[in-house]
């Protein structure tokens, strides 16, 4: 069994159709039905119910679809990881952020030619698991106080450690319209513009 076949079983269960999934893969049907036909070969059961109104995934074919989602999925995972710069890849996993992104914008301006920036960014959980499987080095998330604990228990089931950065209090902007401003915008006191 190939990557390329569970690809192509893929992209005609997403697009239901071997035609479709063909100018998805840019390729041509018969290449599309000829990959399936060799899987369906190989697993020794059908996929696909072939009928006059076209095709309908069978029960068995569900599962292999479940599992080849996994395997791609993962598939991707280690290619990701593939050191492309001998070593000089730097892979950051942060919370949704302009100042993060202004900062490696002007990191990969200033270091662009000498190292690879690669920034995803996620939801704490996320941004824990991608740094526990290896796949950023560094993670930056924002906690709130009442967040400690069960971040805590993440990190230390991930076998990860945790070192603050700051402490801040949270900044609450509220704008002209709001009920309790009347007709001015009112910013908590410890927040900067």
């Amino acid at each position: 069994m190939e990557l390329k076949q569970l690809e192509f079983f893929a992209a005609v269960c997403d697009r239901g159709s071997f035609n479709q999934a063909a100018e998805c893969l840019y390729t041509t049907q018969p290449n599309v039905s000829k990959v399936i036909n060799s899987l369906e070969q190989e697993l020794g059961r059908k996929l696909f119910e072939r009928t006059s109104r076209g095709i309908r995934i069978t029960p068995y074919g569900q599962t292999v679809r479940e599992y080849a989602g996994i395997i791609l999925h993962n598939a991707g995972l280690i290619n990701s990881m593939a050191d492309r710069n001998q070593g000089k890849k730097f892979t950051l996993s942060t919370y949704p952020s302009n100042m993060i992104s202004r900062m490696l914008t002007e990191f990969y301006s200033e270091l662009g030619d000498e190292y690879v920036l690669e920034h995803q960014e996620g939801e704490m959980e996320a941004i824990c698991d991608r740094v526990a499987a290896g796949i950023s080095e560094i993670g930056i998330v924002y906690v709130a106080q009442k967040q400690l604990k069960t971040f805590g228990h993440i990190l230390y089931h991930k076998k990860l450690r945790f070192e603050p950065l700051a402490e801040r209090e949270a900044c609450v902007y509220v704008g002209p319209n709001h009920p309790d401003t009347g007709t001015t915008a009112s910013i908590s006191p410890n927040c900067r513009r």
